[in-house]
């Protein structure tokens, strides 16, 4: 079931990447947005920390990285929490696939809605499939990110928050869409069709 399941994620892959990164984009790079100054000191942070309340660099002290930390949480919670809807959107684009036609994150992300009965039992008949697209989806994700940020080393401090606000985007657009996309395929009852 798990290799039937990506057969039909990276058949469509590009759409679940358009899908997910409608999703992290704004998050993502107005998170950066938000805190330029908290991402520009980034590799002071452990020695920020030590400071005491009112010390601060670059307009930044301990009070601004527990912001920027709350923040990024924040952020990474209203992902999980769109998870649901990103898979019925991932659905509909799988289900266009298999009715012959080509599937767009437009059409996905209108279908949503209509797709999401049937995605919490789904997941529950197949928790293997689940859980292998999650392991997925971290890996290439933590991956992605990791280079990305190596990447964002050769921009200037001053506006490295872009780097990083699209590192994060483009990481969690290539990583979302094998946990959810997987986790659409897994809901469908009938065999996916195996396209060439």
């Amino acid at each position: 079931m798990l290799d039937r399941a990506f057969s039909a994620v990276f058949r469509n892959f590009s759409t679940l990447f358009l899908v997910a990164f409608l999703v992290a984009a704004p998050l993502h790079i107005g998170h950066a947005v938000m805190f330029e100054q908290v991402i520009s000191v980034s590799e002071l942070h452990p020695g920020i920390e030590g400071f005491p309340d009112e010390r601060q660099v670059k307009s930044v002290g301990r009070a601004q990285l527990d912001a920027y930390r709350a923040a990024s949480l924040g952020v990474l919670l209203l992902e999980v929490l769109l998870l649901p809807l990103m898979a019925g959107a991932a659905r509909r684009a799988i289900r266009d696939d298999e009715e012959g036609k080509v599937p767009t994150a437009t059409r996905a992300w209108r279908g949503a809605l209509g797709e999401l009965s049937g995605l919490f039992s789904g997941a529950a008949r197949h928790p293997g499939v689940l859980l292998g697209g999650a392991a997925a989806a971290v890996v290439i994700g933590l991956l992605a990110r990791r280079t990305g940020l190596v990447l964002t080393g050769f921009i200037p401090d001053d506006s490295d928050f872009i780097g990083v606000g699209l590192t994060n985007s483009l990481a969690h657009a290539l990583a979302l869409p094998l946990f959810f996309g997987v986790w659409a395929a897994a809901t469908f009852d009938a065999p996916l069709d195996q396209k060439n």
